[in-house]
């Protein structure tokens, strides 16, 4: 969890029960209508939550009908047994459990030398693959390599609408960059969004040989 967020609490429900409830479990001689029937779960596909939980007030309409239970009395008062039944509340709107923190997401990066002829050239093949994950288009993505300005060449023209992903490549590096296979460089994405805000995010590449090459 990030340090200082914040929360909002939001209610699910009207009264569920007036008075007290005896918490003696098995034990109990008083009022136990509530019956610790309660939990939250979390939609895997929206990350939305549902509330299921007892009430005992009587409501009698179409879809919380003042039906007969097993012992024969029907719900006509709030707070009595024969009203217990079991309530579902959907979480409608505000943030979920699977919401993306942030507005791209980095799905792959590679950074590989082509030339292995020892001739001291160099041949580097730079990629990196983004994800919108957020809600608002993004116009561009700028992005630098060891502190360095780095031009890479779009598979798609902006923007980059939320759920699209788009793949930067380049075959050239930023002059003064000192290429080491092995060596570990910091990559810094700067993405604008349509709203005109800015996320950045780092990540790192290893320099490494390109597929099938060896020294």
């Amino acid at each position: 969890m990030t340090p200082g967020s914040q929360f909002t609490q939001v209610k699910a429900s009207d009264v569920i029960h007036h008075g007290a409830v005896c918490e003696g479990g098995v034990g109990c001689t008083g009022n136990r209508d509530l019956l610790d029937d309660f939990g939250v779960a979390t939609s895997p596909t929206t990350g939305k939550a549902a509330i299921i939980y007892t009430s005992d007030q009587f409501v009698g309409s179409a879809a919380e009908p003042a039906t007969r239970r097993s012992t024969g009395a029907f719900c006509t008062t709030s707070d009595s047994t024969p009203c217990s039944h079991t309530d579902i509340a959907i979480q409608t709107g505000g943030s979920t459990t699977n919401q993306k923190p942030h507005h791209f997401e980095v799905s792959g990066e590679d950074f590989e030398e082509l030339d292995v002829s020892n001739d001291g050239g160099h041949s580097p093949h730079g990629e990196i693959d983004i994800t919108n994950t957020g809600t608002v288009a993004i116009d561009k993505f700028d992005v630098g390599i060891g502190g360095l300005p780095w031009t890479l060449a779009w598979s798609s023209t902006a923007p980059l609408q939320p759920g699209q992903s788009i793949q930067g490549t380049s075959s050239t590096v930023p002059l003064g960059l000192v290429l080491i296979v092995g060596n570990i460089y910091p990559v810094t994405i700067t993405a604008t969004l349509a709203d005109g805000t800015t996320e950045t995010q780092t990540t790192n590449v290893i320099y490494s040989l390109g597929a099938g090459l060896g020294l």
